[in-house]
């Protein structure tokens, strides 16, 4: 049984927080508001998914080919939601990609 005094863990933390006693990677992690749309990890340096690399230059490469995969899986499954944005100015619809998911036109 759970004692109904003692605080939770999820409420020490938002006190941790508002005392500013969190760092800043477990601050940015679970009280950025709004949450960004995307994130991308560096599971092998950063396991606790502290450091969001999104965005960044040098994961870029990895991060397109990712969310071309997400759009075409998100066709192929019906996932009516709108496809996501490669990045800044490009559209999955119109962009190249690898064929995977597209229909075929004669």
């Amino acid at each position: 049984t759970q004692n109904k005094n003692r605080p939770t863990k999820q409420s020490e933390c938002h006190w941790a927080n508002a005392l500013g006693q969190l760092s800043e990677g477990v601050k940015a992690t679970y009280f950025t508001t709004p949450r960004p749309v995307y994130e991308l990890y560096d599971l092998e340096n950063d396991p606790a998914e502290l450091n969001n690399m999104s965005g960044h230059p040098e994961v870029r490469a990895m991060e397109k080919k990712m969310r071309v995969a997400l759009a075409e899986k998100m066709i192929v499954d019906f996932d009516y939601l709108p496809l996501p944005a490669l990045f800044e100015g490009e559209n999955p619809a119109t962009s190249k990609q690898s064929g995977k998911g597209k229909r075929k036109t004669n």
